[in-house]
């Protein structure tokens, strides 16, 4: 007996959000968030959002992923209407 058949897609996502650290170590520091929003990288760190000109795309500890057709969708209701 085989077990069920998933249909996954043509499997094009878009990285939407990843969370990275900051500080010297592990022990010290903290952890912010960049979230894209409009095109654009915005970095959310304890008291403050702003622009994110050079996320460390490369440094991140989890990433998230949509369906590229749906990124615009998912993201928009996460971020502040300001920005």
């Amino acid at each position: 007996m085989s077990g069920p058949r998933v249909k996954d897609g043509p499997g094009r996502y878009e990285l939407f959000a990843f969370i990275s650290h900051m500080g010297a170590s592990t022990m010290s520091g903290h952890y912010v968030c960049h979230i894209k929003k409009e095109g654009r990288w915005v970095i959310y760190n304890d008291h403050k959002v702003c622009l994110s000109e050079r996320p460390p795309k490369d440094l991140g500890y989890i990433y998230f992923y949509t369906v590229a057709s749906r990124a615009v969708k998912t993201t928009a209701s996460l971020l502040p209407a300001n920005l």
